[in-house]
């Protein structure tokens, strides 16, 4: 190899040395300022966990959810067990099927609601363990449906471990994005979900939380290619 031939090659690396040097200190700034954004942001997913967890706790206490119904059925009989009524402004009366139009409106009253449950739903227990309780045996649809492992990642309670497999449809999963806001139809709404099929590797116990991480993915790809 003559001279002029070693030059070359020891600038290119030297010149690649340093790109990776540059590439290091920018994922390291960008790390640095995502855990800098997280942690500004923690107590107000902290709070919205919460009152989301408290909303969908009321409902497997006292609104009877069934899978092959809208979940606003089930959040308007919670609401009438607890006495509770919504203004004409929500666009969204107890036992209707209409759903409101501002989202802002239905978030911010959905919030409301779950700070007046709060007191009757933890009936002075400790908030880990009595949402880890009233969760334990609540429908598996359910959790999955209102994306109570956000929550649960959040305030730190404990969920049963995803077993059966969940058909879901298009406009189902767009209800599922929602969170904090609850899920207004059902699961299967829309067209079916084609089956998610499993990588090599993947053990039983994470297949179904495996499949949902596919679904939502590939979803939001069709969504915004």
């Amino acid at each position: 190899m003559d001279r002029s031939l070693r030059q070359r090659i020891w600038k290119v690396e030297k010149l690649v040395s340093k790109a990776e040097e540059f590439v290091s200190i920018a994922l390291r700034k960008h790390e640095e300022s995502r855990a800098k954004l997280f942690a500004a942001l923690e107590p107000l997913l902290r709070r919205e966990a919460r009152f989301h967890a408290t909303a969908v706790a009321a409902i497997v206490i006292s609104g009877e959810p069934k899978i092959d119904e809208p979940l606003v059925q089930a959040w308007a009989r919670t609401l009438r067990h607890h006495g509770i009524t919504i203004g004409a402004s929500m666009n969204m009366s107890l036992g209707s099927n209409d759903y409101a139009e501002d989202e802002s409106d239905e978030y911010a009253t959905q919030c409301l609601i779950a700070e007046q449950l709060y007191p009757a739903i933890m009936k002075d227990a400790n908030e880990t363990e009595r949402f880890t309780e009233i969760f334990r045996t609540a429908p598996m649809w359910l959790l999955e449906f209102t994306r109570m492992r956000w929550d649960a990642y959040y305030l730190k309670f404990d969920l049963p471990t995803t077993s059966d497999k969940q058909v879901w449809g298009e406009e189902g999963l767009k209800d599922f994005l929602r969170w904090p806001r609850l899920p207004l139809g059902r699961m299967t709404d829309g067209n079916l979900v084609p089956e998610v099929a499993l990588e090599e590797g993947v053990s039983p116990a994470d297949e179904e939380e495996y499949r949902q991480v596919r679904r939502i993915n590939e979803f939001l790809a069709r969504r915004d290619p």
